[in-house]
């Protein structure tokens, strides 16, 4: 499946208001990128029931921002400079409707998960983003 088959997929499947642990932000990113490059940027991380957990979870780790630093580094994800040059798949953090959040640059622009749908954002939304590549390259 294409970056592009797997967005419009994905964003279909999440048009609806939020679920955490089916379509919340970083469910939406993970399943992305798994259908897309078959990488699990989320590998360890565990899949949240509530907004407490999750909460919970990234406060312990210094945010979403620390947290998805520390996932790329241990991923080897390519960390990219701004602007960014062409389109290359990408997923970063982004400051979306209640904070940072994990995104995916596809065809230029960042789409995230909202609280009732997906929300497509700038090119210069993200703060910090890196490469995703399939497994063979």
């Amino acid at each position: 499946m294409t970056l592009v088959d797997a967005l419009n997929f994905h964003a279909t499947q999440n048009s609806g208001p939020m679920v955490w642990g089916k379509s919340d932000c970083c469910t939406f990113v993970r399943n992305i990128i798994l259908a897309a490059f078959d990488v699990d940027i989320l590998a360890g991380i565990p899949t949240f029931k509530t907004e407490k957990q999750a909460i919970s979870y990234f406060k312990y780790r210094g945010g979403v921002l620390r947290m998805a630093m520390r996932q790329a580094k241990k991923l080897e994800l390519e960390e990219l400079e701004f602007p960014i040059q062409g389109d290359p798949p990408c997923v970063g953090v982004v400051a979306g409707q209640f904070g940072p959040t994990l995104a995916v640059r596809v065809m230029g622009l960042w789409f995230c998960r909202a609280e009732k749908g997906v929300t497509q954002m700038q090119p210069d939304s993200a703060v910090i983003a890196w490469g995703v590549k399939c497994p063979q390259q």
